[in-house]
């Protein structure tokens, strides 16, 4: 099962949360393209860095959520949330 990382809602405003997650460590990648074009190009090397193309050739699980942020009009970053169990010093 994916782990979903732990969150508190902080307050609902129509229909949306804002969020206060706990500290964690990413992995990312910078993608070029609109949303849709820089999420399908970032997701591919992340989902195979997690799956044993890193430094260590060691799985790492999934989790949830999925993260994607402009940094640009047509550039993005895609991160993907590690494990809890993972600290920075451990990630290959």
């Amino acid at each position: 099962m994916t782990e979903i990382q732990p969150y508190t809602v902080v307050r609902t405003v129509e229909g949306i949360e804002l969020r206060d997650y706990p500290e964690h460590v990413l992995v990312e990648v910078d993608a070029a393209g609109d949303f849709f074009a820089a999420g399908n190009l970032g997701f591919r090397p992340l989902l195979r860095y997690i799956s044993g193309d890193n430094t260590a050739r060691t799985s790492i699980a999934m989790t949830a959520p999925v993260i994607q942020q402009p940094s640009s009009p047509e550039q993005h970053v895609v991160s993907f949330v590690l494990p809890a169990d993972l600290t920075a010093a451990d990630v290959p």
